[in-house]
C-alpha cells in the first residue's frame, strides 16, 4: 500500500473517530440525568395539572446500540381531594424501556424489550359528588376528530413487559364500592401487524378485596389469582388459550 494511501485512511479513521467522540460528549452533554431531569419535570408540569415529581430520568444510546434505553426513578403524581386515603394518585418506583429508533423511521416497525415497572402504588378515588381525583389533564375546546383511527406503524412488538409489586386501591364514595389489590405481578410479550397479532402473558395477583357498602353489604375476597394465556388474532378469528388458578375466596 502507498504510503500517501495510508496517510490518508489514517487521516480519515482519525477524523471519524474525533466525530464520533464529539457526538458522545454532546450526547452525554444534553442527555445526562442533572440536565434531562428537570426537562422531564417541567414537561409533566405543563402537561397535567396535579403535583408531579420524579428523582432522576436517565437516557443511554452508546451502550444499548441500536436502542434508546430511558429510565425513570421515583415518579410521583399527587391530586389531593376529600375523602381519598391518600393524596397520591400514582407511585412508581422505576420505570425503563428501551425502544428501536431506527426501526420505527426507516421501516415503520415499534420494538420496545426491557420494558419494566417495579414498586408501583396506584389510588384512583371518586368522591360523593362525582368528582375523581384521576382528572388531571388540562381541559382543551378541540373539535371531535371522525376520521378512522390507524396505527402509526406498520409493526408492532413488544419483546418483554414485567410489572413487578404493584398495589392498587379503588373507592367510589357514590356507589359505596371499594376495592384492593395487594400485589400484582405480570409479564408480557405481544406482537401486532396490522389486524393479526399474538400475545403471551402471565399475571399473579394477591390479597384481593371488594366491598359494597350498602343495605345489605358485600365483602369478598381472594387471596391468590394467577392466570397464565396465549392469545392469536389472524384478523378473522381470535383464539386463547387460559389457565386460571383461584384461591382462598371469600365471600358474605
Amino acid at each position: 500500500m502507498k504510503k500517501s494511501l495510508k496517510i490518508t485512511l489514517v487521516s480519515i479513521g482519525s477524523l471519524l473517530a474525533v466525530i464520533m467522540i464529539a457526538i458522545a460528549v454532546i450526547v452525554w452533554y444534553i442527555f445526562n440525568p442533572k440536565r434531562l431531569t428537570p426537562i422531564v419535570n417541567d414537561l409533566l408540569a405543563k402537561n397535567l395539572t396535579c403535583q408531579t415529581d420524579l428523582d432522576e430520568v436517565e437516557l443511554t444510546f452508546f451502550s444499548t446500540f441500536p436502542y434508546f434505553e430511558i429510565q425513570i426513578n421515583n415518579l410521583v403524581l399527587k391530586q389531593p381531594i376529600n375523602g381519598s386515603p391518600s393524596d397520591t394518585l400514582c407511585a412508581v418506583g422505576s420505570l425503563g424501556g428501551r425502544v428501536a429508533p431506527f426501526k420505527y423511521l426507516f421501516d415503520k416497525e415499534l420494538v420496545i424489550s426491557g420494558l419494566t415497572l417495579n414498586d408501583g402504588f396506584v389510588n384512583i378515588y371518586t368522591d360523593s359528588t362525582g368528582q375523581g381525583n384521576y382528572d388531571i389533564f388540562p381541559k382543551t375546546e378541540t373539535k371531535q376528530d371522525t376520521s378512522a383511527f390507524s396505527l402509526p406503524f406498520d409493526f408492532l412488538e413488544l419483546q418483554t413487559l414485567d410489572v413487578k409489586r404493584v398495589k392498587i386501591t379503588y373507592a367510589d364514595a357514590q356507589s359505596g364500592i371499594s376495592t384492593n389489590i395487594d400485589n400484582i405481578n405480570l409479564s408480557l410479550g405481544a406482537t401486532m401487524h396490522q389486524l393479526n397479532g399474538d400475545a403471551s402473558v402471565n399475571t399473579t395477583v394477591t390479597g384481593i378485596s371488594f366491598v359494597k357498602n350498602d343495605s345489605t353489604p358485600i365483602i369478598a375476597s381472594i387471596s391468590t389469582f394467577v392466570l397464565r394465556a396465549d392469545v392469536n388474532n389472524d384478523a378473522s378469528k381470535l383464539t386463547a388459550d387460559l389457565i386460571s388458578d383461584i384461591s382462598g375466596m371469600n365471600f358474605s
